[in-house]
């Protein structure tokens, strides 16, 4: 059963999640992902007789602690520093201002 509307108390859940994830480009996609990942939490908890409320509480429950959840994505999607790209930039720096020094 997806929803096309979140509810509440995911939407606060998925908040929280990507407020520890600086890599902002990600955040759309974490976000489908644990809501699915939630919705289907909550599914199996109705299955078994849980009212929605309860059902989405329980899913949260399963999920684990937001900042912990969001402290290990972070981890995951961390951008990478280029080095390669920074040393060059680096370079071309140093010529630029040896030049200029040299006139």
């Amino acid at each position: 059963m997806k929803q096309t509307n979140t509810h509440p108390l995911i939407a606060d859940y998925l908040d929280q999640v990507c407020r520890h994830v600086r890599a902002t480009e990600m955040h759309r996609k974490i976000r489908d992902e644990l809501e699915s990942h939630l919705l289907d939490l909550m599914d199996e908890q109705m299955d078994e007789g849980l009212g929605e409320e309860e059902a989405v509480r329980q899913a949260i429950l399963q999920m684990g602690d937001s900042a912990a959840v969001g402290k290990q994505l972070h981890r995951i999607y961390k951008p990478k520093v280029e080095w390669k790209l920074l040393a060059y930039v680096m370079a071309f720096l140093a010529v630029g201002l040896f030049t200029m020094h040299g006139m």
